[in-house]
C-alpha cells in the first residue's frame, strides 16, 4: 500500500497506454477504480484476469515511485534540519560576536524539520513542473539546461523561487503567477525562467508585481482551461 503520509498526487506513465489501449471499456473502468482504491490506502477487491495483469504491473511501479519519493523526502527533511541549525547558529553568533565563546542554537525538532521539508518539497515540485514545461516548448531553455546541467539549473531556479515566495506572500501566490505565465499568450513567451520575474520592465517595476496586478481579476477563457499545465 502507498505511504500513509498525506499526498494529493501520484505518478502514472504515458507508456502505460500500451497496456490499456486494447482493453474493454468496462475493464478500463475496473482498472481505474482499482488504482484509486490502492492510492487511497483502501482494499482492492478481486479483479478480472486481464485487469489484474495490468494492475500488478502498475503496483510494482507505484512501489518504486513511492520508494524514490520517500528517499527524496528524507533527504529534504535532513537538509532542512541542517539548514535551520546553521541559520540559528549564525544568528546566535551575530548577537554574541563580541564574546569569546558562542553556544549554537539547538537543532530544530523533527516536527519543525518535517514541516520545513514539506514546504521545500512543494516548492521544488512547482519549480520542476515549470522548468519541464518551458524546456519542452522553448529551445532556449533546453540549451540552458544542457549547458549548465539539469540539477544545477533547477537549483538556481529553486533559489529564485525561494526569494519570490517571500516577495509575493507565499507559495500559493507564486503558483498562481507561474501558472499565468504558462497560459497567457504574451507572458508565456516573455517569462521563460523564474529568475525573469524579479527583473524590471522599462518603468523599473519588477515583472512579478506587474503580473500580480494582471491576475487579480483574471479568469482563463473556457478554451484554455483544459490546457493549463499542472504547476
Amino acid at each position: 500500500m502507498p505511504t500513509t503520509e498525506k499526498k494529493a498526487t501520484f505518478i502514472m506513465r504515458k507508456d502505460w497506454r500500451n497496456y490499456t489501449k486494447k482493453m474493454k471499456v468496462e475493464d478500463k473502468a475496473e482498472l481505474l477504480d482499482a488504482i484509486f482504491l490502492y492510492q487511497n490506502g483502501m482494499e482492492v477487491g478481486k479483479l478480472s484476469y486481464a485487469v489484474s495483469l495490468v494492475f500488478d504491473h502498475m503496483v510494482a511501479n507505484f512501489e518504486n515511485f513511492e520508494e524514490e519519493y520517500q528517499k527524496k523526502c528524507d533527504q529534504k527533511r535532513e537538509n532542512a534540519k541542517k539548514r535551520r541549525w546553521k541559520q540559528g547558529s549564525k544568528k546566535k553568533e551575530e548577537k554574541t560576536e563580541q564574546t569569546e565563546t558562542t553556544t549554537p542554537l539547538p537543532a530544530p525538532t523533527d516536527e519543525e524539520a518535517s514541516q520545513e521539508a514539506k514546504k521545500d518539497a512543494e516548492l521544488w515540485e512547482i519549480v520542476e513542473a515549470f522548468v519541464e514545461y518551458k524546456a519542452e516548448h522553448y529551445h532556449q531553455i533546453q540549451h540552458q539546461i544542457k549547458k549548465n546541467g539539469k540539477e544545477n539549473y533547477l537549483d538556481k531556479q529553486y533559489s529564485e523561487a525561494e526569494k519570490l515566495v517571500k516577495l509575493v506572500g507565499g507559495i500559493i501566490n507564486l503558483k498562481a503567477i507561474l501558472k499565468f505565465c504558462l497560459v497567457d499568450d504574451f507572458r508565456k513567451k516573455q517569462i521563460l525562467s523564474i529568475r525573469k520575474l524579479r527583473e524590471r520592465n522599462k518603468e523599473k517595476v519588477p515583472y512579478y508585481e506587474v503580473i500580480v496586478d494582471q491576475i487579480k481579476d483574471w479568469k482563463p477563457p473556457p478554451s484554455k482551461v483544459a490546457k493549463i499545465p499542472t504547476v
